[in-house]
């Protein structure tokens, strides 16, 4: 379904932070988010950082 990889790395050395999905279910959560709080932002928005309360 999705495949994301980030490669960070210096001379002789290589690290690799992989994520693979293999459901749809898994995305789920963030496109009922979205739905539900995009209309009561105005403007564009891109992410769903706004829309998460995460204490910052």
């Amino acid at each position: 379904m999705a495949h994301q990889e980030v490669l960070l790395g210096g001379p002789g050395e290589q690290l690799t932070i992989r994520h693979d999905s293999f459901d749809r279910a898994s995305f789920m959560p963030g496109v009922l988010l979205g739905l539900r709080n995009v209309a009561s932002h105005p403007g564009l928005t891109v992410g769903l950082d706004g829309y998460l309360d995460l204490g910052l």
